[in-house]
């Protein structure tokens, strides 16, 4: 079975934000950990993870995003995501809402 083809759109790297400009599914798992490493050697100190243009995320994002959470704040960086109502769920579940600031658009 041929899996999906990664959309070199989807992920966006802006002065201080990663904004994703669609679903995630695991095919994009390594572009978006290679896009929050290049976020995180940015020198602003409040980062942006944008998904308010997302309506599914692949459970193996969790996993990134919380390790890009707690990679971020060792050095020091406010975390804001932007969620959809779609997916603002499973921030809720990650259970580490003190480490992060969140926007539900």
């Amino acid at each position: 079975m041929k899996g999906r083809e990664v959309d070199n759109n989807l992920l966006v790297l802006t002065q201080n934000s990663l904004v994703v400009s669609g679903d995630l599914y695991w095919e994009s798992l390594d572009a978006f950990v290679a896009a929050g490493d290049k976020l995180l050697a940015m020198p602003d100190r409040v980062l942006t993870l944008d998904f308010s243009k997302t309506s599914f995320m692949s459970s193996s994002f969790v996993g990134a995003i919380g390790t890009f959470i707690v990679r971020a704040v060792r050095r020091r960086k406010k975390v804001i995501i932007r969620s959809s109502l779609d997916v603002c769920w499973l921030f809720e579940i990650m259970g580490s809402r003190n480490m992060f600031e969140m926007e539900i658009v």
